[in-house]
C-alpha cells in the first residue's frame, strides 16, 4: 500500500479521465499541464544559469484524488 492506494492503483489518473464522458470534471486540464511545463522549464533555466528563476504561470489547485481503489472512482 502506498499513499493510501490499494492494489497498486497506478491507474487512478486514467480512471479519473474515464469519468469525463459521464460529465465528471477531470482534476487536471490544459492550465495544469502548462504550469507543469513552465515549472520544468524554469528548473532547467535555473540549473543552466545558476540563478533562481521565477515560475511565471499559476493554476488552480486540482481537487485531491480520493484514497482508495481506482475502481471506486466516479
Amino acid at each position: 500500500m502506498s499513499a493510501g492506494y490499494l492494489d497498486g492503483s497506478r491507474g487512478c489518473g486514467i480512471a479519473d479521465l474515464a469519468g469525463t464522458p459521464s460529465g465528471a470534471t477531470p482534476r487536471t486540464d490544459g492550465a495544469v499541464a502548462l504550469h507543469v511545463l513552465d515549472v520544468m522549464e524554469s528548473l532547467l533555466r535555473s540549473a543552466a544559469d545558476g540563478v533562481a528563476v521565477d515560475v511565471a504561470s499559476t493554476c488552480e489547485r486540482p481537487s485531491a484524488v480520493p484514497l482508495g481503489r481506482a475502481a471506486d472512482l466516479p
